[in-house]
């Protein structure tokens, strides 16, 4: 299974609807997920455990 996209509506500290899209560089089967402590990188990762 390939996830393309993530749709968050008002999870946590995504408000309103967002649209992440997950597209790997190149030939590359790898996303890596990075930025500063408070952006929401933790919250993105438990929206994949929730869904």
């Amino acid at each position: 299974m390939t996830i393309r996209e993530i749709e968050l509506n008002n999870f946590r500290i995504y408000k309103g609807k967002n649209k992440i899209e997950l597209f790997p560089d190149g030939n590359r089967n790898l996303i890596i997920v990075s930025g500063n402590n408070g952006f929401g990188k933790t919250t993105f990762l438990m929206s994949l455990v929730w869904c």
